[in-house]
């Protein structure tokens, strides 16, 4: 790596999942799943796209880049056993090379912490992305805050699981204010990460500065329309 360009670091706090029926994220110290408690309130500052899952092949995770645009940006898809596919998703999803990869959608929020907002991520993708995609389309996200507010039941063949139900409610003056400055921070990372190029393909298992997470097993649920969605 080169000594002037650092890595850039990303200010999510947690990286939430959205499973059946409840929203966790991934604990590195005790290394366990943690349960994020619903009503869940938030403020979306950006959207991008991501690939995740699981390769039983390789016994790994999957994990990629992130792009504002999935229907034309590159993605670089790896496991630990190294790069796996490279290019648009519509164009390789159906590639055995990412056989168990899913499309998420990468939605970074603005939720409360001990002192005030912070930076979280929040993932989605299958039936709860299905979701959130219709409600946005209903609902504009730019002005209003967005609770996830609890479950409804759903089925596909002799499978039953929860997708979330999501209100929004305008946003007050202060609170909003307090996002933007949120924003601007996010805004910032992006900018770097968007142009930061790394040395070495293997660069600490790391793609243009995206970390792993863990995998968290969900219906296997593919969103609707996805080569079309704009972000």
């Amino acid at each position: 790596m080169s000594l002037s360009q650092d890595r850039p670091t990303n200010p999510a706090k947690h990286y939430l999942k959205v499973k059946s029926g409840a929203v966790c994220y991934y604990d590195k110290e005790s290394q366990e799943n943690v349960d994020v408690p619903t009503p869940l309130e938030f403020i979306v500052l950006d959207q991008l796209a991501t690939v995740k899952g699981w390769s039983d092949q390789d016994e790994s995770g999957y994990w990629s880049n992130e792009v504002r645009h999935v229907g034309r940006d590159t993605l670089t898809v790896r496991t630990s056993k190294g790069m796996k596919e490279s290019g648009i998703w519509r164009d390789i999803k159906g590639s055995i090379g990412v056989a168990g990869a899913k499309y998420h959608s990468s939605i970074y929020i603005a939720v409360k912490g001990r002192d005030g907002l912070e930076i979280n991520n929040l993932s989605l993708t299958g039936a709860a992305l299905n979701v959130w995609i219709e409600f946005t389309q209903k609902n504009p996200i730019n002005t209003n805050k967005i609770t996830l507010t609890g479950w409804n039941d759903a089925k596909k063949g002799s499978v039953s699981y929860k997708v979330p139900v999501f209100e929004a409610t305008p946003m007050g003056e202060a609170e909003r204010q307090e996002a933007v400055e949120l924003d601007k921070q996010l805004q910032e990372y992006l900018s770097e990460y968007f142009s930061y190029t790394p040395d070495d393909d293997h660069d600490d298992q790391y793609v243009r500065g995206v970390q792993k997470d863990a995998v968290i097993k969900d219906i296997d649920d593919e969103p609707l329309q996805i080569s079309d969605i704009p972000f």
